[in-house]
């Protein structure tokens, strides 16, 4: 057996393979056998009874086809084997022969990148979340808005946020309209850039806003409040509970939860961060770009089409995406009954710490 090993680009190889003559009759002989251990049917000859060389007159074709498939596997696997190679995806076989006793393939097989697992100590900052009261409060003024009651506007009242009002709109530029629309339903806030032209107005009331070269012209014709609902019992069962006591329980532990959530998350993507930077190999420039085109077009994007500005966000998202499953990858290689979703990543990267002899309690220092 020999092994001709040429980098065609990085982590990128083309492999050609020649077996030894002995290989090539040993699998011809074992299709062989396994032929006759099926006894297979041949006209002229009683089951399972026909002799070898009409076997291998008979079945020439499958017998080739099968061992051609077999030396391909072997020379896959010696390839691994003998060159510690780890492979991306399965090898594309460019080319193969058997003829006589003489077998040979051209493969081009990608690897992974070589590089050892790091220990690895991080100071990460703790997170800044947002305080449990208040975002109780926001909650609670959520649910109250919710199951609260639409109002139509007294005189005195003017546009706020959250408001809906029916209005005309048009744009001009000197006596030329842009742009008209009458009758729209509009929540206010939902468009920024009107919602500051908006807020003060009162129903019945025209404005007219320049911006550059153009009039913006805003007409508010009525508008709706929402009274919010009172956070009593009534309220509360309303949403299947019997008092606000218990359903402001309920919205305290939802809340924390929420929050629990986002403080671990946060500091996953912080770790998650600096493992990508501690790590210096380079990803391979094609998977790289593979990736990237991939996670575009699953956006309803074509690469062909994006700007280079937006091409190069999404290979700069994708080179961190490929380092990260290397070196998971790699961590479960070496923890074998390991499974490691994106929330255990820090708990799979501990234990190999604790087997490096380091306390994993040290791992990852949360700053207070």
């Amino acid at each position: 057996m020999t092994l001709q090993i040429t980098e065609l680009d990085y982590c990128k190889l083309d492999v050609h393979y020649s077996a030894l003559k002995e290989k090539v009759i040993e699998k011809r002989t074992e299709a062989l056998n396994q032929l006759k251990k099926e006894k297979v049917n041949i006209p002229g000859f009683r089951k399972g009874k026909a002799p070898d060389n009409v076997l291998k007159t008979h079945f020439k074709a499958p017998i080739e086809n099968w061992v051609s498939e077999q030396l391909l596997q072997e020379a896959y696997s010696d390839l691994l084997f003998e060159h510690k190679i780890k492979p991306i995806y399965q090898p594309q076989v460019i080319s193969n022969q058997l003829k006589d006793d003489e077998f040979w393939c051209d493969l081009v097989v990608m690897k992974k990148p070589s590089f050892n697992l790091e220990d690895m100590v991080f100071d990460i900052p703790k997170p800044v979340i947002p305080d449990l009261n208040e975002q109780v409060n926001q909650s609670l003024q959520s649910i109250r808005e919710q199951y609260g009651n639409m109002e139509p506007y007294s005189d005195n009242m003017t546009v706020q946020n959250k408001d809906k009002v029916t209005l005309d709109f048009k744009k001009m530029k000197g006596e030329e309209v842009v742009d008209s629309q009458e009758g729209i339903l509009h929540l206010v806030g939902s468009n920024p850039e009107w919602a500051e032209h908006l807020f003060g107005m009162k129903a019945g009331e025209t404005k007219t806003v320049m911006i550059d070269d153009y009039a913006l012209i805003f007409s508010v014709n009525m508008g709706l409040r929402i009274t919010p609902a009172a956070l009593d019992d009534d309220l509360a069962k309303k949403l299947n509970f019997e008092t606000f006591d218990l359903l402001k329980q309920a919205v305290d532990k939802a809340v924390k939860n929420q929050l629990d959530t986002q403080h671990q998350d946060a500091v996953n993507q912080q770790f998650i961060a600096k493992v990508i930077e501690k790590y210096t190999f380079k990803c391979p420039d094609w998977l790289v770009l593979l990736d990237a085109q991939r996670q575009a077009s699953m956006q309803g994007n074509k690469w062909e089409n994006l700007p280079e500005e937006i091409k190069n966000l999404w290979l700069e998202k994708s080179n961190k995406s490929v380092k990260l499953s290397f070196i998971l990858d790699t961590v479960r290689e070496e923890n074998p009954e390991a499974v490691f979703s994106e929330e255990e990543i820090i708990t799979g990267l501990k234990k190999k710490v604790a087997m490096n002899g380091q306390d994993p309690e040290e791992f990852i220092k949360t700053s207070k």
